[in-house]
């Protein structure tokens, strides 16, 4: 990848003022460059671990399927916990990961399971006004407090907080979209988050600038 050829302060073009693309390349960066998601990275645990999960999934699906005419409900439940074990796992292998992500990663896969275990009852309408409002709701305090209590300058992290904030309006939004009766719980939860944005965006206004151009490289 090449750098911008346009100076981020004046806006003019490099390339019109006799400068190189060698010499854009090597000026330094006003933030550094991003590493790979650490995350990611395939080992061997996740060889043995997806294996036996695949061993286990399909005679279980393939099972349920032949016995209730395709009507898969049950086999959701064991196989979504083995996922949420294998993501687990993997965050607690991988400490490092910025605990808010790891929150994120947490609500998401809480929520999967929920809706699994509430299809095999026949009750996924709670699921979507209660259960995942909940689990969102207490996933952006628990990072708004982590963030202000660990950090000394919480400011650092006020996008954290907003993104978290975003993700808690999903909730409502997965009410409307599965046409759930019941939104009230939702609509609070999502009024909460939109507060959380608001606050946040206020109080740290020049921080969230500085994150979004470290975020861009601008």
């Amino acid at each position: 990848m090449t750098r911008s050829d346009y100076c981020p302060l004046c806006g003019i073009n490099f390339s019109e003022h006799g400068v190189s693309q060698l010499t854009i390349n090597q000026t330094p960066r006003l933030f550094a460059k991003r590493s790979s998601l650490s995350f990611l990275s395939y080992s061997i645990f996740d060889t043995i671990y997806l294996s036996i999960l695949l061993a286990l999934s399909i005679p279980a699906l393939l099972t349920e399927g032949f016995l209730t005419g395709w009507n898969i409900r049950y086999s959701y439940i064991p196989i979504s916990v083995l996922v949420y074990l294998y993501i687990l796992l993997r965050l607690s292998l991988n400490s490092a990961k910025f605990f808010p992500q790891r929150i994120l990663i947490q609500a998401i896969s809480l929520s999967f399971i929920s809706y699994f275990i509430a299809k095999a009852t026949g009750h996924t309408d709670i699921v979507f006004a209660y259960v995942i409002p909940t689990i969102f709701l207490v996933s952006l305090i628990t990072v708004a407090v982590y963030v202000f209590i660990n950090f000394k300058l919480p400011e650092k992290h006020a996008a954290s907080i907003i993104f978290m904030a975003l993700t808690s309006i999903v909730p409502h939004i997965l009410t409307i979209i599965f046409g759930v009766k019941e939104k009230i719980y939702a609509i609070v939860v999502a009024g909460i988050a939109v507060l959380f944005i608001l606050v946040t965006a206020l109080a740290f206004a020049k921080r969230l600038k500085h994150e979004f151009d470290a975020l861009f490289n601008i």
